[in-house]
């Protein structure tokens, strides 16, 4: 059973801070088309917050796979003794 501080993670890490960086990306563009001067660096921070969030999602999912893989292994080496 998974813990109520990972389920936390996850619903951050998959859910709101994808919406929060694509809302900041959106308030860039209309900042960027009000030619503002906020809205190029805004536009970096997004874009920057979006990698980060991806490369963090990239490692949850991998690290999962590692996981489901390694117990299919153990599951069946210990049916076969």
């Amino acid at each position: 059973m998974r813990g109520t501080t990972r389920d936390l993670d996850d619903r951050l890490g998959y859910g709101l801070s994808p919406l929060v960086a694509y809302a900041t990306t959106l308030a860039a563009a209309i900042l960027l088309f009000e030619r503002s001067a906020i809205g190029p660096p805004l536009l970096a921070g997004a874009l920057m917050l979006l990698l980060l969030i991806n490369i963090r999602n990239a490692w949850d999912l991998t690290l999962f796979f590692a996981q489901q893989q390694n117990e299919r292994k153990r599951e069946s080496g210990s049916t076969q003794s």
